[in-house]
């Protein structure tokens, strides 16, 4: 759309260039005003009149653009770059069926057309297409595998479809082509806030062992997660079973993410216990987060009530979002019949695709970790280090794996190991 004259005489070729190039740098006003000031002294040039009406239409003066574009067809009928510009300009005021017409047109002439291909796709995603969007725009990326602008676009259509795994996988790409192009940064970390939608059923294993000579605990939780509406959010059930000094124990949980706001949405769970000698008998959480165009930001507070005390958990966090980095600082405030203790965590996740990453996390306080059994609120003061990953198998499989390296200011050191595994349906 921005196009480049040739010099046909030196004063005309040089306002040429001026408006060209303030069009270029986005100063659509000095476009206008250098058009306006030359066209009177020669109102049939292609270049100042195309030049104005693509003035007009990137400044938001749509009517003026599609007048002055509409004139130029009648002197030029059939232009291909007016015809694209003013269907374009018909897609803006959301007049699809004549910016379809348009773009057919050019496609009637010359079928390989790339802009007219990419408008009638874009003219799906903006009819609430977006199956229909992706299909178009892959056809083009098959020709066009380096073009960041159309990963860009079909990442766009993958989330309108929900799937933020693709979307993701598109964003990163136009970021890995263009990485000073904020508009694609932006959506990238946008979406990375966002969840796709799966079915999965989980089973967790972990496995810890002391400096003591106390024996190890081993703890088996089985987890289901189902997709509802999107209001309500993933709706996830899970059972929890530890044996801790010859004395089992069971928990059982409800989670649901529902969404809130506008790139918000809260974490709310209730757990209960029975017999609950090492999990509180009911545990009451819920947590709001807020996305922002690079970051995230949540606030949240939990309720332990075991059978002979009880205690608070205010947590907050932040994290930041920088291409394929994830970086997270995690605060706790607990309040219990001891007082008030604080702890933090930072952790930082490098990502290889949606679901492929690593972490790494070290914390220090009272309690730098979210409260589990009776022995979590009789820390007072502890250092946390851990390491893991996440991995797809197959597809349908996820395998998380972590270590964690914990030392009590007592003298008690503990490391736990967890295996995770997950199906996606």
């Amino acid at each position: 759309m921005m196009m480049s004259v040739p010099a046909t005489a030196q004063e005309p070729a040089t306002r040429k260039d001026e408006a060209f190039r303030a069009l270029r740098e986005k100063n659509f006003a000095l476009a206008i005003s250098i058009c306006l000031e030359e066209l009177p002294r020669r109102p049939e040039d292609y270049e100042f009149n195309f030049c104005l009406a693509l003035a007009y239409a990137f400044s938001g003066e749509w009517d003026k653009g599609l007048s002055r574009a509409e004139g130029l067809l009648r002197v030029h009928p059939g232009d291909v770059d007016v015809t694209l510009l003013r269907a374009r300009l018909l897609s803006w005021k959301k007049d699809y069926a004549g910016a379809e017409a348009g773009y057919r047109q050019v496609l009637s002439s010359s079928p390989e057309n790339v802009e007219a291909r990419v408008g009638l796709a874009e003219l799906a995603a903006w009819r609430g297409l977006p199956a229909e969007a992706v299909n178009l725009y892959l056809r083009i990326l098959a020709e066009r595998p380096d073009d960041p602008d159309l990963h860009f676009r079909i990442g766009r259509a993958y989330a309108g479809l929900g799937n933020y795994e693709k979307a993701r996988a598109h964003f990163r790409a136009a970021v890995r082509l263009n990485p000073g192009n904020s508009d694609y940064t932006r959506a990238l970390n946008l979406a990375a806030t966002s969840r796709t939608k799966r079915n999965e059923i989980r089973y967790d294993y972990q496995a810890e062992s002391f400096s003591d000579d106390r024996k190890g605990y081993r703890d088996h939780q089985l987890s289901l997660e189902l997709q509802m509406p999107k209001d309500i959010g993933p709706l996830i059930l899970s059972f929890h079973r530890t044996r801790r000094f010859d004395r089992g124990d069971s928990q059982y949980g409800l989670e649901s993410y529902p969404s809130l706001w506008r790139n918000a949405y809260a974490h709310v769970s209730l757990f209960s216990s029975s017999p609950a000698v090492h999990f509180p008998r009911t545990v009451y959480r819920a947590e709001v987060y807020q996305g922002f165009s690079s970051a995230e930001l949540s606030l949240g507070y939990a309720r332990y009530l075991f059978a002979d005390k009880s205690a608070s958990l205010f947590s907050g966090s932040v994290g930041l979002y920088a291409g394929h980095i994830l970086a997270i600082l995690r605060l706790y405030l607990s309040s219990d019949e001891t007082g008030k203790t604080f702890s933090w965590v930072l952790q930082a996740r490098h990502y290889f695709s949606d679901d492929d990453y690593l972490f790494l996390a070290y914390g220090q306080g009272s309690r730098p970790f979210d409260l589990v059994t009776y022995e979590d609120i009789l820390v007072r003061k502890s250092q946390i280090l851990w390491a893991g990953f996440n991995w797809r198998l197959f597809r349908k499989v996820r395998l998380r794996g972590q270590i964690t390296y914990q030392s009590e200011k007592k003298g008690l050191d503990r490391t736990t190991v967890l295996l995770s595994t997950g199906y996606w349906f």
